[in-house]
């Protein structure tokens, strides 16, 4: 139990917020709850301040990792080339579609 005024064992006396500081101004006296007033718009102007050189620097730090690992990707927005394995197993299955099917080149040339 407290024995006198004061904040009480585990709290602290000082607001936690702006709006806790313009509410503990108002209970000062005019010159002490101004100089309360103009300490937290600083700390929280400077808070502001922290916020957006940190998201700055971890916007930046993104950017260039990005860049980096896109550095061999190539701008391009046509499909990329089959590789001739590819195509030549393509042209194999049309060539037995077309023995099943009882075509030849000579029939599919002229159609």
């Amino acid at each position: 139990m407290p024995s006198g005024p004061g904040p009480t064992p585990g709290r602290s006396s000082r607001p936690r917020h702006t709006l806790g500081a313009v509410a503990a101004a108002g209970q000062l006296p005019d010159q002490l709850g101004q100089a309360l007033l103009v300490a937290a718009r600083q700390a929280f102007t400077q808070g502001l301040h922290l916020a957006f050189a940190s998201s700055t620097a971890v916007a930046i730090s993104t950017a260039i990792v990005a860049a980096a690992l896109m550095r061999h990707v190539r701008p391009s927005s046509e499909p990329e080339e089959q590789p001739p394995r590819a195509r030549a197993d393509r042209v194999a299955a049309r060539r037995r579609r077309d023995v099943v099917q009882g075509r030849t080149a000579d029939a599919r040339a002229g159609s």
